[in-house]
């Protein structure tokens, strides 16, 4: 679909929620999961924009009770996309579920998505109106932390020389929780602090938590994830989840710290 001689991809996808013979669940949802990451990075390839529409059977609602729906969800992140509808998508007496999604990789400011409330059938139909005019995104400066190498080594020294006493020994949970978070973070904002720089259009339209290193593990992980696909060895194939563990228990922890 063009628009001012820029092509739009858009697709649609419908993940059954119904159990298979030969693999568990489990096992059909990182099929699910890889399988999309794979269709996102060739779209971003093409350096198209992109809404993908489904019914994914997916209740991001539940994602952080759920892995293999923040494995999802740490998916279309990874790769640029936003996921646009944002309440509930299938309602009954006795539960509320988001599992309709729109998916897109389009930078705006603002997006005109909704749920329209008709029992047409029992999910609520989805919508999105496309722009034809792109908003414009102005930054002069913005913060950033510095994790150099030389400063996570001389961050986690001082980390090692830290005594833990008070708060292996205080006995109230809560109170040696909040010794220990407030310790940490006083290291790690001496050694990491925010400072102002010109805004860079090629790095500073990531999240925040997304910092330069990264940005190259999730290259690395990327190329895997294609070696795993075009040649699905038993090699390539643990060698890419290998990776896509490590990334991801990374991707969390600077959520946490920089969130």
């Amino acid at each position: 679909m063009p628009t001012k001689g820029k092509k739009i991809v858009i697709g649609s996808v419908y993940r059954p929620n119904s159990s298979y013979v030969d693999i568990t669940s489990a096992e059909q949802l990182s099929i699910f999961n890889d399988s999309l990451l794979s269709v996102l990075l060739s779209i971003n390839d093409c350096k198209s924009n992109a809404y993908i529409l489904g019914d994914i059977n997916l209740d991001v609602l539940k994602m952080c009770n759920h892995g293999p729906t923040a494995d999802y969800v740490e998916n279309i992140f990874s790769m640029g996309y936003l996921q646009l509808i944002t309440k509930p998508t299938r309602c009954t007496g006795a539960s509320a579920t988001l599992i309709d999604h729109i998916l897109t990789n389009e930078l705006k400011n603002d997006y005109e998505s909704g749920i329209i409330t008709n029992r047409i059938s029992d999910h609520f139909p989805i919508f999105h109106i496309i722009s034809g005019q792109k908003a414009k995104i102005s930054h002069s400066t913005v913060y950033r932390r510095d994790f150099s190498d030389a400063n996570v080594e001389q961050f986690n020294f001082n980390l090692r020389a830290v005594g833990w006493h008070e708060v292996l020994e205080n006995q109230d949970p809560q109170a040696s929780t909040d010794l220990f978070y407030s310790t940490f973070l006083d290291l790690f904002n001496l050694h990491f602090p925010l400072k102002k720089h010109r805004f860079n259009k090629n790095f500073d339209t990531k999240e925040k938590w997304m910092t330069r290193g990264l940005m190259v593990s999730r290259a690395t992980k990327l190329k895997l994830c294609n070696s795993s696909i075009c040649d699905p060895s038993g090699t390539n194939i643990s060698a890419y989840k290998t990776y896509r563990n490590l990334y991801k228990k990374l991707l969390r922890l600077m959520k946490k710290i920089l969130l």
